[in-house]
């Protein structure tokens, strides 16, 4: 397994006590110049897809197979400088189908996993939110018919990743979060993002019956409750009598 660190959350390199294999990166700062973002990229190989650290629901990801088309957008109004002035690099795998799977965690334990359909575009959002054209900005014709739900909840999802992926989280104090993987053409598993801003699918979670709002309250409660457990004063016994004046 690749003994990488992890740009997880935002960006900062957290250390890699669960190991993994990792979606290789680079953060790059605002106050880069465009030349130095490319030649990140020429580190990297190409293709790569270029993304802001926080931009959310995959808005501003952009996908490119050439120096000349990165440099390009660089130089071009279309490029934005993210909101937290971090600009990340990663290197483009290709999947055997247009699949990724976001695999959903309350209170560090496993709630379900979600397989994406990522054949209209980056932007995989599951939240009603988030619902917008995707299929224009990414320059494709959605099929005719009745489209397939692009969320899908998995009902009988095991990987060996799980319990590395817990123990990732625990390490780093992660109570909630949707880790997303992709598979390779040689079957090999990389993770590639940690969402600790989760959103969940209401038309996926209709189809299954597991709500993650809903463990997300008994977590919460869970939580409650054993703080006031530990906050509680104390207590004198019924049987123990007061002392009495002399």
């Amino acid at each position: 397994m690749a003994e990488d660190k992890w740009l997880a959350g935002n960006a900062r390199e957290c250390p890699d006590r669960a190991t993994v294999d990792v979606h290789r990166g680079q953060a790059s700062g605002a106050r880069v110049v465009a030349r130095d973002r490319a030649a990140a990229a020429e580190q990297l190989g190409y293709p790569l897809i270029l993304k802001h650290n926080r931009g959310g629901k995959g808005l501003g990801v952009r996908l490119f197979l050439s120096r000349e088309a990165l440099e390009e957008h660089l130089a071009s109004p279309a490029f934005e400088d993210p909101i937290d002035g971090i600009t990340l690099v990663q290197r483009y795998i290709k999947a055997p189908a247009p699949l990724i799977t976001r695999v959903e965690f309350v209170g560090g334990r496993l709630l379900y996993a979600v397989e994406v359909d990522t054949s209209e575009g980056f932007e995989l959002c599951p939240a009603d939110e988030c619902r917008i054209d995707a299929a224009s900005l990414a320059g494709t014709c959605p099929p005719e018919g009745a489209a397939p739900a692009k969320f899908r909840i998995m009902r009988d999802f095991r990987h060996p990743l799980i319990q590395r992926w817990q123990a990732f989280l625990a390490a780093n104090d992660i109570g909630i979060a949707g880790v997303e993987f992709i598979v390779d053409t040689s079957h090999r598993a990389f993770t590639y993002d940690i969402n600790t801003n989760t959103n969940y699918n209401p038309d996926a979670e209709a189809k299954d019956g597991r709500r993650g709002m809903g463990a997300i309250a008994e977590y919460v409660g869970r939580l409650l409750r054993e703080q006031e457990r530990t906050t509680a004063p104390a207590t004198v016994p019924d049987f123990v009598s007061a002392p009495t004046e002399p």
